[in-house]
Protein backbone atom coordinates (compact mmCIF):
# COMPACT_ATOMS: atom_id res chain seq x y z
CA UNK A 1 0.00 0.00 0.00
CA UNK A 2 1.18 3.71 -0.71
CA UNK A 3 -0.59 7.27 -0.10
CA UNK A 4 0.36 9.06 -3.28
CA UNK A 5 -0.15 12.76 -1.90
CA UNK A 6 1.16 12.19 1.74
CA UNK A 7 0.79 15.92 2.54
CA UNK A 8 -2.82 15.67 1.84
CA UNK A 9 -3.19 14.11 5.23
CA UNK A 10 -2.49 17.07 7.12
CA UNK A 11 -6.05 18.52 6.37
CA UNK A 12 -7.03 15.67 9.33
CA UNK A 13 -5.79 17.95 11.56
CA UNK A 14 -8.61 20.71 10.32
CA UNK A 15 -10.89 18.47 13.05
CA UNK A 16 -9.46 19.64 15.88
CA UNK A 17 -10.27 23.40 15.65
CA UNK A 18 -13.78 21.99 14.37
CA UNK A 19 -14.27 20.00 17.45
CA UNK A 20 -12.96 23.09 19.86
CA UNK A 21 -15.60 25.15 18.03
CA UNK A 22 -18.23 22.66 18.44
CA UNK A 23 -17.33 22.50 22.20
CA UNK A 24 -17.37 25.79 22.77
CA UNK A 25 -20.58 26.06 21.51
CA UNK A 26 -21.99 23.40 23.80
CA UNK A 27 -19.98 25.63 26.36
CA UNK A 28 -21.97 29.09 25.82
CA UNK A 29 -25.36 27.61 25.04
CA UNK A 30 -24.92 25.96 28.38
CA UNK A 31 -24.31 30.10 29.85
CA UNK A 32 -27.02 31.21 27.74
CA UNK A 33 -29.48 28.76 29.41
CA UNK A 34 -28.49 29.17 32.99
CA UNK A 35 -30.57 32.71 32.65
CA UNK A 36 -33.58 30.87 32.38
CA UNK A 37 -35.96 28.93 34.70
CA UNK A 38 -36.25 25.66 33.78
CA UNK A 39 -39.83 26.03 32.42
CA UNK A 40 -38.36 29.13 29.90
CA UNK A 41 -36.15 26.46 28.69
CA UNK A 42 -38.14 23.64 28.68
CA UNK A 43 -39.74 26.58 26.12
CA UNK A 44 -36.31 27.34 24.46
CA UNK A 45 -35.86 24.01 23.94
CA UNK A 46 -39.34 22.63 22.11
CA UNK A 47 -38.43 20.36 19.53
CA UNK A 48 -34.91 18.97 20.91
CA UNK A 49 -31.88 20.47 19.68
CA UNK A 50 -31.81 18.36 16.14
CA UNK A 51 -29.31 15.48 17.63
CA UNK A 52 -26.51 18.31 17.94
CA UNK A 53 -25.19 16.58 20.39
CA UNK A 54 -24.16 13.81 17.76
CA UNK A 55 -22.41 16.57 15.35
CA UNK A 56 -18.98 15.99 16.92
CA UNK A 57 -18.89 12.13 16.46
CA UNK A 58 -19.65 12.80 12.35
CA UNK A 59 -16.95 15.30 12.34
CA UNK A 60 -14.55 12.71 13.93
CA UNK A 61 -15.18 10.12 11.04
CA UNK A 62 -15.91 13.06 8.39
CA UNK A 63 -13.09 14.90 8.36
CA UNK A 64 -10.14 11.70 8.25
CA UNK A 65 -12.06 10.09 5.25
CA UNK A 66 -11.96 13.20 3.19
CA UNK A 67 -8.11 14.00 4.11
CA UNK A 68 -7.98 10.07 3.26
CA UNK A 69 -10.17 9.85 -0.30
CA UNK A 70 -7.91 13.33 -1.60
CA UNK A 71 -4.69 11.77 -0.70
CA UNK A 72 -4.97 8.93 -3.47
CA UNK A 73 -4.14 5.46 -1.21
CA UNK A 74 -3.54 3.29 -3.41
CA UNK A 75 -3.02 -0.98 -2.80
CA UNK A 76 -2.69 -3.98 -4.77
CA UNK A 77 0.52 -3.82 -6.83
CA UNK A 78 -0.05 -5.28 -10.48
CA UNK A 79 1.81 -6.76 -12.96
CA UNK A 80 0.85 -5.87 -17.22
CA UNK A 81 2.35 -6.53 -20.12
CA UNK A 82 2.54 -3.08 -22.65
CA UNK A 83 3.35 -3.67 -26.04
CA UNK A 84 4.18 -0.80 -28.66
CA UNK A 85 5.65 -0.75 -31.86
CA UNK A 86 7.60 1.50 -33.94
CA UNK A 87 10.55 2.11 -35.61
CA UNK A 88 13.68 4.54 -35.13
CA UNK A 89 13.98 7.07 -37.86
CA UNK A 90 16.55 9.86 -38.41
CA UNK A 91 16.38 12.83 -40.92
CA UNK A 92 19.54 13.14 -42.32
CA UNK A 93 19.17 16.81 -44.09
CA UNK A 94 21.66 18.17 -46.72
CA UNK A 95 22.06 21.60 -45.97
CA UNK A 96 25.21 22.29 -48.47
CA UNK A 97 24.51 26.11 -50.60
CA UNK A 98 23.24 23.83 -53.69
CA UNK A 99 19.93 23.04 -51.72
CA UNK A 100 19.17 26.73 -52.24
CA UNK A 101 18.59 25.76 -55.72
CA UNK A 102 15.49 26.55 -57.10
CA UNK A 103 14.71 23.88 -60.10
CA UNK A 104 12.75 21.86 -57.50
CA UNK A 105 9.70 24.80 -55.81
CA UNK A 106 9.99 26.73 -54.03
CA UNK A 107 13.95 25.71 -53.34
CA UNK A 108 15.02 22.11 -52.70
CA UNK A 109 15.41 22.63 -49.25
CA UNK A 110 12.28 24.40 -48.85
CA UNK A 111 10.48 21.62 -50.30
CA UNK A 112 12.30 19.07 -48.34
CA UNK A 113 11.52 20.90 -45.50
CA UNK A 114 7.84 20.61 -46.66
CA UNK A 115 7.26 17.05 -47.39
CA UNK A 116 9.01 16.12 -44.03
CA UNK A 117 6.39 18.41 -42.07
CA UNK A 118 3.76 16.40 -44.38
CA UNK A 119 5.35 12.81 -43.61
CA UNK A 120 5.44 13.65 -39.57
CA UNK A 121 1.46 13.96 -39.99
CA UNK A 122 1.44 10.23 -41.25
CA UNK A 123 4.10 8.89 -38.62
CA UNK A 124 2.59 7.18 -35.44
CA UNK A 125 4.45 5.35 -32.87
CA UNK A 126 7.81 6.19 -34.42
CA UNK A 127 10.72 8.24 -32.94
CA UNK A 128 12.54 10.85 -35.22
CA UNK A 129 15.82 12.06 -34.87
CA UNK A 130 17.62 15.02 -36.87
CA UNK A 131 21.15 15.45 -38.78
CA UNK A 132 22.12 18.14 -40.69
CA UNK A 133 25.50 18.04 -42.56
CA UNK A 134 27.39 20.31 -45.33
CA UNK A 135 31.20 20.30 -44.97
CA UNK A 136 30.66 18.12 -41.49
CA UNK A 137 27.17 16.71 -39.65
CA UNK A 138 25.75 17.95 -36.79
CA UNK A 139 22.75 16.14 -34.49
CA UNK A 140 20.35 18.58 -33.56
CA UNK A 141 17.60 16.78 -32.24
CA UNK A 142 17.72 13.43 -30.81
CA UNK A 143 15.18 10.25 -30.78
CA UNK A 144 11.63 11.41 -29.64
CA UNK A 145 8.05 10.68 -30.31
CA UNK A 146 7.32 14.78 -29.67
CA UNK A 147 6.44 15.45 -33.60
CA UNK A 148 5.58 19.28 -32.51
CA UNK A 149 9.43 19.25 -31.77
CA UNK A 150 10.39 17.84 -34.63
CA UNK A 151 8.49 20.47 -36.72
CA UNK A 152 9.82 23.45 -34.87
CA UNK A 153 13.66 22.05 -36.18
CA UNK A 154 12.28 21.24 -39.29
CA UNK A 155 10.72 24.57 -39.71
CA UNK A 156 14.35 26.49 -38.40
CA UNK A 157 16.24 24.56 -41.28
CA UNK A 158 18.67 26.94 -43.28
CA UNK A 159 21.61 26.35 -45.17
CA UNK A 160 23.16 29.66 -43.60
CA UNK A 161 23.17 27.20 -40.43
CA UNK A 162 26.31 25.15 -41.48
CA UNK A 163 29.57 27.00 -41.14
CA UNK A 164 31.42 24.71 -43.53
CA UNK A 165 30.31 24.11 -47.33
CA UNK A 166 30.74 21.07 -48.63
CA UNK A 167 28.15 17.45 -48.68
CA UNK A 168 30.04 15.05 -46.70
CA UNK A 169 27.48 12.21 -46.67
CA UNK A 170 29.71 9.59 -44.72
CA UNK A 171 30.07 12.15 -41.80
CA UNK A 172 26.40 12.98 -41.57
CA UNK A 173 25.50 8.69 -41.92
CA UNK A 174 28.24 8.26 -39.12
CA UNK A 175 26.25 10.98 -36.82
CA UNK A 176 23.34 9.20 -37.65
CA UNK A 177 24.02 5.68 -36.65
CA UNK A 178 25.45 7.31 -33.38
CA UNK A 179 22.17 8.55 -32.56
CA UNK A 180 20.54 5.71 -33.53
CA UNK A 181 23.11 3.24 -31.32
CA UNK A 182 22.97 5.57 -28.56
CA UNK A 183 20.02 4.13 -27.23
CA UNK A 184 20.76 0.71 -25.87
CA UNK A 185 17.74 -0.67 -24.69
CA UNK A 186 16.17 -0.05 -28.58
CA UNK A 187 18.05 -2.93 -30.06
CA UNK A 188 15.19 -4.25 -31.63
CA UNK A 189 13.26 -1.20 -33.14
CA UNK A 190 13.50 -1.02 -36.49
CA UNK A 191 16.03 1.58 -37.75
CA UNK A 192 15.85 3.78 -40.56
CA UNK A 193 18.12 6.54 -42.20
CA UNK A 194 16.19 8.64 -44.64
CA UNK A 195 18.69 10.98 -46.16
CA UNK A 196 17.71 13.97 -48.01
CA UNK A 197 20.39 15.59 -50.65
CA UNK A 198 20.99 16.50 -54.07
CA UNK A 199 23.96 14.15 -54.04
CA UNK A 200 26.75 16.51 -55.62
CA UNK A 201 30.06 17.26 -54.79
CA UNK A 202 30.75 14.59 -52.35
CA UNK A 203 33.85 15.37 -49.70
CA UNK A 204 34.98 13.67 -46.42
CA UNK A 205 35.48 9.61 -46.19
CA UNK A 206 33.59 6.99 -48.58
CA UNK A 207 29.73 6.95 -48.21
CA UNK A 208 29.29 3.41 -49.59
CA UNK A 209 32.06 1.77 -46.51
CA UNK A 210 29.81 3.34 -43.91
CA UNK A 211 26.61 2.27 -45.47
CA UNK A 212 27.72 -1.30 -45.73
CA UNK A 213 28.97 -0.54 -42.05
CA UNK A 214 24.95 0.21 -41.11
CA UNK A 215 23.53 -2.67 -43.09
CA UNK A 216 25.85 -4.85 -41.16
CA UNK A 217 23.83 -3.93 -38.20
CA UNK A 218 20.71 -3.91 -39.68
CA UNK A 219 19.74 0.02 -39.75
CA UNK A 220 18.01 0.63 -43.35
CA UNK A 221 18.65 3.68 -45.42
CA UNK A 222 16.09 5.68 -47.71
CA UNK A 223 17.49 8.12 -49.86
CA UNK A 224 15.87 10.98 -51.80
CA UNK A 225 17.48 12.78 -54.66
CA UNK A 226 16.63 16.21 -54.62
CA UNK A 227 17.04 18.79 -58.11
CA UNK A 228 16.78 17.64 -61.65
CA UNK A 229 19.43 16.66 -63.75
CA UNK A 230 19.31 19.42 -66.00
CA UNK A 231 19.76 21.53 -62.59
CA UNK A 232 19.86 25.60 -62.00
CA UNK A 233 22.64 28.16 -61.13
CA UNK A 234 23.61 28.00 -56.91
CA UNK A 235 21.73 31.49 -55.98
CA UNK A 236 23.12 33.68 -52.95
CA UNK A 237 21.59 35.63 -50.83
CA UNK A 238 22.23 38.56 -48.36
CA UNK A 239 22.10 38.45 -44.34
CA UNK A 240 18.02 39.05 -45.61
CA UNK A 241 17.32 36.64 -47.68
CA UNK A 242 17.24 38.71 -50.40
CA UNK A 243 19.21 37.23 -54.04
CA UNK A 244 21.99 39.31 -54.90
CA UNK A 245 24.05 36.82 -57.41
CA UNK A 246 24.75 33.15 -58.35
CA UNK A 247 27.81 31.43 -57.25
CA UNK A 248 30.53 31.12 -59.41
CA UNK A 249 33.29 28.86 -60.06
CA UNK A 250 37.33 29.98 -60.08
CA UNK A 251 37.37 31.13 -63.87
CA UNK A 252 34.09 33.56 -63.04
CA UNK A 253 31.27 30.73 -64.65
CA UNK A 254 28.03 30.31 -63.33
CA UNK A 255 27.99 26.97 -61.61
CA UNK A 256 25.16 24.85 -62.02
CA UNK A 257 23.87 22.27 -59.94
CA UNK A 258 22.93 19.18 -61.02
CA UNK A 259 21.22 15.88 -59.34
CA UNK A 260 23.52 13.76 -59.07
CA UNK A 261 21.71 9.98 -58.29
CA UNK A 262 24.61 7.54 -58.75
CA UNK A 263 26.17 7.64 -55.01
CA UNK A 264 22.34 7.93 -53.71
CA UNK A 265 20.97 4.93 -55.73
CA UNK A 266 24.11 3.00 -54.13
CA UNK A 267 23.64 3.86 -50.74
CA UNK A 268 19.91 2.60 -50.49
CA UNK A 269 20.90 -0.54 -53.01
CA UNK A 270 23.83 -1.66 -50.03
CA UNK A 271 21.25 -1.40 -47.60
CA UNK A 272 18.09 -2.74 -48.69
CA UNK A 273 17.08 0.37 -48.80
CA UNK A 274 14.91 2.77 -52.06
CA UNK A 275 16.17 5.65 -53.67
CA UNK A 276 13.12 8.26 -54.73
CA UNK A 277 13.69 10.78 -56.91
CA UNK A 278 12.17 13.86 -55.48
CA UNK A 279 9.66 15.26 -58.47
CA UNK A 280 7.04 17.96 -57.10
CA UNK A 281 4.44 16.20 -55.30
CA UNK A 282 3.57 13.53 -52.69
CA UNK A 283 6.70 12.77 -52.12
CA UNK A 284 5.83 11.99 -48.39
CA UNK A 285 3.68 9.21 -49.82
CA UNK A 286 6.18 7.28 -51.36
CA UNK A 287 8.41 7.92 -48.65
CA UNK A 288 6.03 6.75 -45.96
CA UNK A 289 5.29 3.52 -48.28
CA UNK A 290 9.13 2.60 -48.45
CA UNK A 291 9.30 3.03 -44.47
CA UNK A 292 6.15 0.44 -44.23
CA UNK A 293 8.05 -2.30 -46.18
CA UNK A 294 10.47 -2.30 -43.60
CA UNK A 295 9.62 -4.87 -40.94
CA UNK A 296 8.12 -3.06 -37.72
CA UNK A 297 9.43 -3.73 -34.25
CA UNK A 298 7.03 -4.97 -31.52
CA UNK A 299 8.44 -5.16 -28.16
CA UNK A 300 6.82 -6.40 -25.07
CA UNK A 301 7.69 -4.34 -21.86
CA UNK A 302 6.41 -5.91 -18.13
CA UNK A 303 5.56 -3.28 -15.50
CA UNK A 304 5.81 -3.97 -11.81
CA UNK A 305 4.49 -0.53 -10.13
CA UNK A 306 1.10 0.03 -11.21
CA UNK A 307 -0.96 0.48 -8.33
CA UNK A 308 -4.72 0.47 -8.17
CA UNK A 309 -6.48 3.53 -6.45
CA UNK A 310 -8.39 2.37 -3.67
CA UNK A 311 -10.10 5.80 -2.56
CA UNK A 312 -13.31 4.92 -3.06
CA UNK A 313 -12.88 2.46 0.44
CA UNK A 314 -13.31 6.22 2.26
CA UNK A 315 -15.56 7.47 -0.19
CA UNK A 316 -18.73 5.54 0.66
CA UNK A 317 -18.38 5.88 4.23
CA UNK A 318 -17.79 9.97 4.02
CA UNK A 319 -20.74 9.84 1.99
CA UNK A 320 -22.51 8.10 3.94
CA UNK A 321 -21.47 10.35 7.34
CA UNK A 322 -22.62 13.84 5.66
CA UNK A 323 -25.53 12.41 4.79
CA UNK A 324 -26.60 11.70 8.58
CA UNK A 325 -24.76 15.23 9.49
CA UNK A 326 -27.18 16.72 6.52
CA UNK A 327 -30.31 14.80 8.56
CA UNK A 328 -29.29 15.93 11.74
CA UNK A 329 -29.05 19.66 10.52
CA UNK A 330 -32.32 19.64 8.89
CA UNK A 331 -33.94 17.79 11.65
CA UNK A 332 -32.65 20.82 13.95
CA UNK A 333 -34.36 23.55 12.38
CA UNK A 334 -37.87 21.60 12.58
CA UNK A 335 -39.84 23.41 14.61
Amino acid sequence: MRILHRELLLLSLFLFPVLYLWWRGIKKRKEFYELFSPEQIKKLRKGGDGGRKYLAFVYIFTIPLFALMLSRVQYGLQSEIHKFSGRDIVFVVDLSRSMDTRDVSPSRLGAVKLQLQILLGMLKGDRVGLVVFAGSGAVIMPLTTDYDLAREFITNLSTSMMKYQGTNIADALEKAWKLLDADKNAKDRSKVILLFSDGEDTTGGDPLKIARMLASRGITIITVGVGTPTGEPVPIFDEKGNLIGYKKDESGKIVVSKLNTATLRKLAEVTGGTFIQFQNGNVAGKILKSIKQIEKSTIERRVYSHYEDRFYWFGAPLFLFMMIEAFLRVKRYER
